[in-house]
């Protein structure tokens, strides 16, 4: 072996610290080898120690990788009510289904802060008013169409049922008067106190 590399190893704390176990192995170890062991375990204690700690902590601050239904749980938005429907129509299983079934007219209340937002709304006008069905089912993602049992179950995405996880309506109306804050449409299937998310114009695609 060179001298260079004998010299290297009889300094190497790693030398040492075998030496050292070896001895306590075999009940030969002397004070210095002891020495030898506590001084190595005192510095890997110091340096590693601090270095563990930081790492577990950063871990533990760190949320978990999001999955696609983590992700959809974690979300939120915010809806704001514009106003509420005013309707003779109150109860749920007697309403007409869509609004050509016989749907009465209704008033559009909305609040104060909104009703700049009508501005060049006109009676006449063909406007998508959008609710928010609070009497619905959100944990229904199957249904019979039009509640009746005769026809085979369905997603609720391929019907118009309002139980579904976001109970939006979506409604087809023809503004009929304007009466400061109150719009009166026709035929318009939302029950009474029902929330108004928006309105929206038709477009007539020519």
């Amino acid at each position: 072996m060179p001298s260079w590399l004998r010299a290297f190893i009889d300094v190497n704390p790693i030398t040492h610290l075998v030496t050292a176990v070896r001895g306590l192995m075999h009940g030969t170890v002397t004070a210095g080898q002891i020495g030898w062991v506590l001084l190595a375990a005192a510095t890997l204690t110091t340096v590693f120690a601090p270095l563990t700690m930081h790492l577990s902590a950063k871990c533990a601050d760190s949320p978990p990788a999001a999955t696609g239904g983590d992700r959809m749980n974690q979300a939120r938005f915010e809806v704001i009510p514009i106003g509420e429907v005013e309707s003779p129509l109150t109860d749920r299983a007697s309403a007409p289904k869509q609004d050509h079934e016989g749907s009465p007219d209704a008033w559009l209340v909305f609040e104060p802060a909104v009703l700049e937002g009508l501005h060049g709304i006109r009676p006449g006008d063909q406007v998508i008013v959008l609710t928010w069905l609070d009497r619905a089912r959100r944990d229904v993602l199957r249904v019979h169409p039009r509640d009746d049992v005769a026809n085979p179950e369905q997603g609720v995405f391929s019907t118009r049922s309002a139980d579904r996880p976001n109970p939006i309506g979506l409604h087809q109306v023809e503004i009929a008067s304007i009466d400061g804050p109150r719009v009166r449409v026709r035929n318009l299937e939302a029950l009474d106190g029902t929330p108004i998310v928006d309105v929206k114009p038709l477009l007539n695609r020519t």
